[in-house]
């Protein structure tokens, strides 16, 4: 007797199929990537599209840098307080947020709002039979509709991650400064040590490190430039002692 066929695909048929659908988004990206630089190029299209990702992409980035820069630096500063270190939480927020979670999370936030947006835009254009349409009246389907949103979406995911490394950095100093109490000198001062992402913090923190020790005109080992802006801090704020008095010869 044979066999009856079985009612679902075998794991080959299964692998075929999914190395085909990656091979149709590699041919489709070739082909997005090679028609950025034919023409004609659809400028009002382009235009449209980083405007609707600007608009809709707003309220989600706002709220998830937020909470992230709040979450991670409760956190973090909880850890650092234990070893009494809490003005060390600027610099490990340089490392957390800016390097690592900001463009991490601007791409999903993305790709989540505007990039199920875009599908569902194309798989209604199928359905409306538009492509094809386009075709007939021989417009390129990879350069009017593809390539402006592709661009759209490089362009707005590279410069909203300025934006989501401002909310998270402000939402982390306020969870910081406001709930664990960390110095406002301390903080900016390792933040700035840790701000490579400028490409000038190591070389500003040992230029205000030698300047800081010349004219103190000590030896020895640099301090920590968080160490300096706190005692700076407290040698403005707080009133200083009063010198004690000379004694006059013979005064007892």
């Amino acid at each position: 007797m044979s066999q009856a066929p079985s009612r679902y695909p075998s794991l080959i048929t299964r692998l075929g199929r999914s190395f085909s659908g990656l091979g149709e988004l590699t041919l489709l990206f070739g082909a997005a990537l090679a028609g950025s630089f034919r023409r004609p190029f659809y400028w009002q299209e382009f235009v449209g599209q980083c405007r609707t990702v600007l608009l809709a992409n707003f309220v989600p980035i706002l709220l998830t840098g937020s909470g992230l820069g709040f979450f991670v630096s409760i956190e973090a500063g909880q850890f650092f307080k234990a070893f009494s270190s809490l003005y060390r939480l600027g610099g490990f927020e340089v490392m957390s947020n800016i390097r690592e979670l900001s463009p991490v999370a601007t791409g999903l936030m993305i790709a989540g709002v505007s990039g199920t947006a875009i599908v569902a835009d194309l798989g209604a254009r199928q359905v409306r039979s538009e492509l094809d349409a386009l075709s007939v009246m021989g417009m390129s389907n990879v350069l009017f509709i593809v390539v402006p949103r592709a661009l759209a979406l490089m362009v707005m995911t590279a410069l909203y991650n300025l934006p989501m490394i401002v909310f998270m950095m402000v939402s982390g100093f306020l969870a910081g400064h406001l709930l664990l109490g960390v110095n406002t000198g301390g903080y900016m001062s390792s933040f700035w040590t840790q701000g490579t992402v400028v490409g000038r913090g190591l070389v500003l923190r040992e230029h205000l490190h030698l300047r800081v020790h010349l004219h103190a005109g000590r030896t020895g080992p640099l301090p920590h430039p968080a160490d300096v802006a706190v005692r700076r801090w407290h040698r403005r704020h707080l009133p200083a002692k009063p010198a004690p008095r000379k004694r006059a010869p013979g005064e007892a």
